[in-house]
């Protein structure tokens, strides 16, 4: 299946009973809608963290050490290393985007890219902030999962370096001066130095609900601004 899809169908539908323009926006097969939303893989990993953490549910730890979860895991970290330098390394395009399919201009900060937000609208600028803070909070849990279950030493340091450097690139390029003397977190950013600074997203994550996110080293100053 394809890692940058954010929805995926049921069964199997042959892609040549797809309409042309859903073709062209990779959808068919195993895709629903391959929107590269990145907190799509957060949402990934806190579902395996809810399903480790609540009680009374069957042996969850059989379903974490299922061969495909644990691949999968493997799969997206590797997704996100890739998306640390979407110009350069990455092979995902989406036909509504600009530039034959890359997406808008966007410089290296060390938070990973994505093209659509929760809510389904494509992104302004390339790095969506809350998201990139919710993916920090998912993988210190995945970090946890991996010392109870998998114990494996890619998924730990790929997952240890990845939260390195989301929190650089946030304190860097997310917290953004608004007025003299005044800082705030702005929604998105590209490392350009463009920045979306009065808009938040109605749906989780937000910036509203970053103390809901599970990222611990926020600004407690910014965030009230």
């Amino acid at each position: 299946q394809d890692p940058w899809a954010n929805a995926y169908n049921p069964k199997y539908i042959p892609p040549s009973s797809v309409k042309k323009y859903d073709r062209q926006l990779g959808r068919g097969g195993w895709v629903w809608t391959r929107n590269f939303e990145l907190d799509s893989v957060a949402y990934f990993f806190n579902f395996l963290w809810n399903y480790h953490q609540t009680p009374g549910l069957w042996q969850p730890g059989s379903l974490l050490l299922e061969p495909l979860v644990h691949d999968a895991v493997v799969t997206m970290l590797r997704l996100l290393e890739v998306e640390q330098h979407h110009q350069q390394r990455s092979p995902y395009r989406y036909s509504e985007l600009q530039r034959e399919g890359l997406g808008p201009p966007c410089g290296y900060t060390g938070m990973v890219w994505s093209a659509f937000r929760a809510s389904d609208d494509p992104q302004t600028y390339s790095y969506n902030i809350p998201d990139n803070m919710y993916l920090w909070g998912s993988l210190a849990r995945l970090l946890k999962i991996n010392a109870a279950t998998w114990e494996d030493s890619y998924i730990s340091a790929t997952a240890q370096k990845l939260m390195v450097d989301l929190h650089d690139g946030i304190t860097k390029h997310g917290i953004v001066e608004v007025q003299p003397g005044v800082r705030m977190y702005a929604y998105e950013v590209d490392g350009l130095g463009n920045k979306l600074v009065d808009f938040d997203d109605p749906n989780l994550p937000s910036l509203l609900a970053l103390p809901l996110l599970g990222y611990d080293v926020y600004d407690q100053q910014v965030y009230s601004t």
